[in-house]
């Protein structure tokens, strides 16, 4: 889809970041966030996590997550489920709202969800902002 339409405006990107990150494809994920470098919260918690994952938690992926927090300030209690996603997603999502977290949550939880280490960095991080 991406090669058909590089402008993404379907937003095929954040699907297969995530995808490529579930699947621990390292280095495509890498390529496709250099390619699409963007304030995203999608993007920048997904680098973030991919950082934690190969690094654990350094001062790169360290530096990641605040500034992905920092992007978005939502997402990290979605992420730990001290907020409850809605049954719905939100028809429109603004970069740094609550609706791009709950957009990203949900398709992310599983992949947070499955490393208990990165959920109590992710903790730990955001408490020091």
């Amino acid at each position: 889809m991406l090669r058909l339409n590089p402008n993404d405006n379907q937003g095929i990107r954040y699907v297969l970041a995530n995808l490529l990150l579930e699947l621990r494809r390292y280095d495509e994920l890498a390529a496709l966030l250099d390619r699409y470098n963007e304030p995203t919260a999608a993007l920048a918690y997904t680098r973030a996590l991919a950082t934690f994952e190969q690094q654990g938690p350094t001062k790169a992926a360290t530096t990641q997550l605040k500034q992905a927090i920092r992007s978005n300030r939502f997402v990290p209690d979605y992420l730990m489920g001290k907020r409850s996603l809605p049954r719905r997603l939100p028809p429109f999502v603004g970069i740094g709202d609550e609706d791009e977290a709950i957009h990203y949550a949900f398709d992310a939880q599983t992949t947070w969800g499955r490393n208990p280490e990165a959920l109590a960095w992710l903790r730990e991080v955001q408490a020091t902002l």
